[in-house]
């Protein structure tokens, strides 16, 4: 949440920062703005592409709809317009960060990694606290070109305290992880915790709160803090979402560990009665609201021809108001048994599949190692490249992508047959590359189901 309200802080302030036009102009371009972009977000491109322009023709000066172009360009994969329209927007606001985001995106898709990686370093320059400039010049883009890439100009002064790392190898050095990430995000890059511990660290991590219980039903070894002493001396202090870069002969060893997060066992086997069937059961996920910008979600009804499937158990692991679009439907709720991070974890381990759009569910789930089909807009994120249906992160992901932006009929067709081809052959199971341990909390036998 704190991701999503710094980025639409940038939206919603310095609407009328141009003062050479009058007040009208500046609100009529800011609302076609607006109304472009809630075009865009339900699929409609043609009348988002009218309202941007429009939004120009009021103010030039105004950086927003140039932006709104080239989100919309990308998403049709004209990469060089894209790039035109980025520039446009960031010449008359260089501080408007998601630009870079897509900027650094286009160049990295006409081959020309090295300028994304500036283009990166510079949004995060202006604003350190979005973690996504960040992220895409540590992983995205060495683990891509990390051949072409000169190591030298991989490490910036914004972090050169970090090369202390190759310094102070297994001396039990004092390491502060800082995070500012989004909870996905936050979720991918924990077991690069583990790296700093292979070496020798005594790490402290400080989470956000709701993630501080998940982190104990986890492999990850850190001193979870709850606070921050004043007077607490930390030998080194590193964001957590640049940890990447620093470990890259750890990468391969990292992208196909075990899983990470652990399912408690004795919440698995309540888990697993609660919600018995003798069909395949599949747990479902079609809302996100992660990003304010991409069509992550999926409306209810493209799900449908899904639902028909026989011999096939949909359970509902949505969080929050959307879940209650599936009143109706055969689909049955687990919300009840979603709030809390050891129940949740518990419902998607008695699943034999899950399938949820980008978020922190597919996360979750992939961490897990639980067999997951991943629904990806185009464009996606970031952590799942531009093509392919697997991950480099996750062993047990399997990706659906859509090939023209905002459409998920073709994606929920394939879906659909992956899921005929189960049910015809089966299948008890969907396989993944081992078997997944669980754990068992001592203090769960207490634990209050009420």
């Amino acid at each position: 949440m704190k991701r999503l309200f710094l980025v639409l802080s940038f939206f919603c302030l310095n609407a009328f920062a141009d003062e050479s036009i009058d007040a009208s102009q500046a609100m009529a371009s800011d609302a076609y703005f607006k109304m472009g972009l809630k075009s865009y977000q339900e699929g409609n491109n043609e009348d988002a592409m009218t309202k941007y322009v429009k939004a120009i023709d009021y103010n030039k000066g105004y950086a927003k709809p140039y932006w709104g172009i080239g989100i919309l360009l990308s998403s049709q994969s004209k990469w060089q317009a894209a790039i035109t329209n980025f520039k446009s927007g960031l010449s008359q606001d260089p501080q408007l960060i998601p630009a870079y985001d897509g900027l650094g995106i286009a160049y990295e898709n006409i081959g020309q990694p090295y300028q994304a990686i500036l283009t990166y370093l510079e949004g995060y320059v202006f604003a350190p606290q979005f973690d996504s400039c960040c992220t895409r010049f540590d992983l995205s883009i060495i683990n891509t070109y990390e051949d072409t890439i000169p190591s030298e100009k991989i490490i910036d002064e914004r972090l050169i305290q970090v090369t202390d790392l190759n310094k102070n190898r297994a001396n039990q050095s004092k390491v502060l992880v800082t995070t500012n990430e989004s909870i996905p995000d936050l979720i991918q890059f924990i077991r690069y915790i583990n790296c700093l511990n292979q070496k020798g660290f005594k790490v402290y991590f400080r989470p956000p709160v709701e993630m501080a219980q998940m982190l104990t039903q986890s492999t990850i070894k850190t001193i979870i803090l709850d606070s921050l002493d004043e007077d607490e001396h930390f030998d080194l202090q590193i964001p957590l979402s640049c940890l990447p870069s620093f470990f890259q002969e750890e990468m391969k060893q990292v992208y196909t560990s075990e899983p990470y997060l652990l399912s408690d066992r004795l919440l698995k086997d309540k888990m697993s009665q609660l919600y018995q069937s003798p069909k395949f059961k599949v747990g479902i996920v079609w809302n996100s609201t992660d990003s304010p910008f991409y069509s992550f979600s999926i409306p209810f009804e493209e799900l449908k021809p899904l639902l028909d499937i026989q011999g096939i158990q949909f359970y509902s692991l949505q969080m929050g108001d959307s879940g209650n679009e599936m009143t109706l439907s055969t689909m049955i709720d687990t919300s009840d048994n979603l709030n809390d991070w050891r129940k949740r974890l518990a419902v998607i381990d008695s699943m034999d599949l899950m399938i949820c759009v980008d978020g922190a569910m597919l996360q979750t789930a992939a961490a897990m190692g639980k067999p997951v089909w991943g629904l990806l807009s185009k464009p996606a994120s970031w952590r799942w490249m531009m093509q392919g249906d697997q991950s480099q992160w996750y062993s047990s992901v399997r990706l659906f992508r859509q090939t023209e932006s905002n459409k998920w009929h073709p994606v929920i067709q394939n879906v659909k047959e992956a899921l005929n081809s189960i049910v015809q052959n089966k299948q008890g199971q969907v396989s993944t590359s081992e078997e997944i341990d669980y754990v068992v909390f001592p203090d769960n036998e207490e634990y209050n189901w009420d």
